[in-house]
């Protein structure tokens, strides 16, 4: 076997020579690509900062829009504080101008207002056919330049009117009629003698409607005007660009339009020089060559295209060292695979061997687990989330006389008395919100033979969950004789109760008329010996009542009628109904944070009895003229009842018996405060009867809180 497997490495190794030849030849010819990938991405990058920077530029006439949109009156101080920043920050904005419109009958007052404004001999001006700056003829509007920034070298522009130039004109109107930025024809700006574009801004008056062209044109109010310097534009984008590339010299050619055979090449930025270059515009061989990265983007109304080209070709043809990288990598890999490959073989011996041993015991230990669950005493079953039984166990089939395969396949109900299989149903629909009150807790039931007798059962549920599935396993133990040895103790203390409470109510009856008078004056020694057996046969009573809770819980013969029962409307009764008590003893009860509209599934009379043993119990061992707080919570899943008292705390040692049966903090707290010590096991058995928890918080000298927390109902 082994032999034949180390014919293996032969082909390996003739296979790994030829994929090392394959290897170099297709780094060799996919180069190019690999290099034209890492351009288009260093392009993309360098483009889109261009396109960001474009756009930041355009936004200063945004600005300048909503500066006069936002104020009635924009005075020439206000303008020049706005602009200065914008101008400040983004240098190839050569300037930001305000270009009112006015009417030829406006004209002299316009003029004349820019006189008294400080600019003596202001006069609406044109360009003369000989280039020379004259006052404007007469036209019906006239768009003036009326404040520029910085106005430092831009002095001869003031009051000129740019309607003058037809081409101008034709932005402006543009402009005008579609309401969106415009950007006039590349020029030669006169202050740099560098390529520039005049970038209009149309603002209109006042709150009207501008959805048409006509009115649009009828309430054109002026134009906000940015001059900018194309080359400082897409110098400033490269040298801002936050891309980390090898490839860095690259040249951009900027198109007025996206097509090619007519566009005008409007600015070059040479990669060697970083400044506007002097290379000849790209001719139709090199639009469609391989390197080069095109993209069109939007300019105001217009479409400019960029074209990105190496500024050096050649270096992109040429052969990298990783094609011979890969001859001598894919020798020394085929080597080491064959190496490898050999040592596996031999490992893959010895554990295949290991994997048999390991099998083999998983397999032994299998059967040691199935041998225990199918001997055990106990009943094991398991079902699935629809409550279908997956497996049992040999003491199942003894428990229910049913043989495995009548069980197997079929749901769980078929093992419960009639009148609980229609509520298992919805049990597991809300298994999810039910688990953590019935996950391995001993649960005592009835069970379903075949043959329809019933016997009380207890249940141990655990959850197994296996590739994401969640089934359910049940422990079973049939405890038919530990319910007929507790019916007979429960029997025997319910008729020993019973009988005593009858003569021991006589007698507390008894007590009563001799006290009152019924035969008589009484001797005040007499009197005293009275009290005392009265308040003790009291207490005899209620310990009698107490026991007889405590037995009526545990045989599950206590009346717990379960109803939606509204915890606010709980909580305000159980304050009226211990207020007489609360006064007794010179105790205030307050409520507090109270919710409306939460309900549980309880008793409501067995509910008030745990409120009334917590309040009682706050209430004696609260100092007088003090209060005990009563207050809710509620979690979403459960609402949480809280009673607080500010007493003298429980003592460590006895925090942990305070729910057992007969409980006080010693005996003189029993003879001075009274009580059987049941109430609060009492109370913790109706709770957990409801599917709850009660706990306590206690601090020595400050007080103690006890809640309890139920279950809510779903609204």
């Amino acid at each position: 076997m082994n032999n034949r497997l180390y014919l293996i490495v032969i082909p390996i190794a003739l296979t790994g020579i030829v994929l090392t030849i394959l290897a170099f030849n297709t780094i060799n010819h996919h180069e190019r690509d690999v290099l034209y990938a890492t351009f288009n991405i260093a392009a993309a990058n360098r483009i889109e900062h261009i396109e960001d920077r474009i756009n930041l530029h355009l936004s200063s006439v945004n600005v300048i829009k909503a500066l006069f949109e936002s104020q009635q009156t924009v005075s020439r101080d206000n303008f020049k504080k706005f602009v200065a920043p914008i101008l400040e920050q983004n240098p190839a904005i050569r300037a930001l101008e305000w270009i009112p419109k006015v009417s030829f009958a406006d004209r002299q007052g316009f003029e004349e207002k820019a006189r008294h404004d400080g600019y003596e001999g202001f006069h609406l001006t044109e360009l003369s056919p000989d280039k020379e700056i004259t006052r404007a003829l007469e036209r019906a509007f006239y768009f003036p330049v009326y404040y520029v920034e910085p106005y430092s070298g831009n002095e001869r522009v003031l009051g000129f009117d740019l309607g003058s130039n037809p081409v101008r004109l034709t932005a402006l109107e543009t402009a005008r009629d579609s309401g969106k930025i415009t950007l006039s024809e590349p020029i030669t700006l006169v202050q740099s003698g560098k390529t520039g574009i005049l970038v209009f801004n149309p603002i209109y008056r006042g709150e009207t409607s501008l959805d048409t062209v006509q009115q649009r044109q009828d309430n054109l109010h002026g134009y906000a005007l940015g001059v900018i310097q194309i080359d400082k534009m897409i110098i400033s984008a490269n040298s801002s660009r936050a891309d980390i590339t090898e490839i860095d010299d690259i040249d951009f050619y900027l198109y007025n339009s996206p097509q090619t055979q007519s566009s005008q090449l409007i600015y070059l930025y040479n990669a060697q020089t970083g400044q506007n270059g002097t290379a000849p515009q790209l001719g139709e061989a090199d639009m469609v060559s391989s390197f080069n990265f095109k993209r069109v983007i939007p300019v105001g109304q217009d479409d400019w295209l960029i074209v990105a080209k190496p500024n050096d070709p050649s270096k992109f043809s040429k052969t990298g060292w990783q094609a011979w990288l890969a001859i001598f990598t894919g020798s020394i890999l085929t080597c080491l695979v064959c190496l490898t490959l050999a040592s596996n073989i031999n490992r893959r011996a010895k554990v295949e061997k290991l994997v048999e041993i390991r099998t083999q015991e998983l397999e032994n230990t299998k059967n040691r687990v199935l041998s225990i669950i199918e001997n055990t005493s106990e009943g094991v079953i398991t079902i699935n989330r629809m409550g279908i039984i997956e497996t049992v166990n040999s003491a199942t089939e003894a428990m229910f006389k049913y043989q495995r395969d009548e069980m197997i396949g079929h749901n769980i109900k078929m093992l419960l008395p009639a009148t609980e299989r229609g509520a298992h149903d919805g049990y597991l629909a809300q298994s999810d919100r039910l688990t953590s009150r019935v996950i391995n807790q001993a649960r005592d039931l009835y069970g379903c033979r075949k043959d329809g007798t019933l016997f009380p059962m207890e249940l141990v549920v655990s959850i197994m969950e296996h590739d994401g599935e969640k089934n359910y396993i049940g422990i079973l133990h049939d405890i038919t004789e530990r319910k007929e040895v507790e019916k007979a103790k429960h029997e025997f203390v319910s008729t020993v109760s019973h009988e005593l409470r009858t003569p021991v109510t006589a007698i507390k009856g008894a007590l009563g008329l001799l006290r009152g008078g019924a035969i008589g004056d009484i001797p005040e020694k007499m009197y005293d010996m009275l009290n005392i057996a009265y308040t003790n046969s009291d207490r005899l009573v209620l310990l009698i009542n107490d026991i007889l809770d405590v037995e009526k819980l545990e045989a599950g013969k206590m009346d717990m009628k379960m109803m939606p029962v509204d915890m606010g409307e709980l909580l305000k009764k159980a304050i009226v109904n211990n207020e007489a008590y609360g006064k007794m003893l010179h105790v205030n009860y307050h409520l507090s944070n109270i919710i409306d509209g939460i309900q549980v599934l309880g008793n409501a009379d067995r509910l008030m009895q745990v409120l009334t043993n917590l309040m009682s119990n706050a209430a004696k061992f609260s100092p007088e003229n003090s209060s005990v707080e009563l207050s809710m919570t509620n979690s979403g899943d459960n609402v949480c009842i809280r009673v607080q008292d500010h007493g003298c705390g429980i003592p460590p040692e006895f925090e942990e018996k305070i729910f057992t049966k007969f409980s006080q903090a010693d005996s003189s707290t029993t003879r001075a405060k009274g009580g059987t010590g049941l109430g609060l096991n009492i109370s913790k058995s109706i709770i957990e009867r409801h599917g709850g928890k009660i706990d306590f918080e206690t601090e020595l000298g400050s007080g103690t809180v006890f809640y309890f927390s139920l279950p809510t109902l779903e609204t």
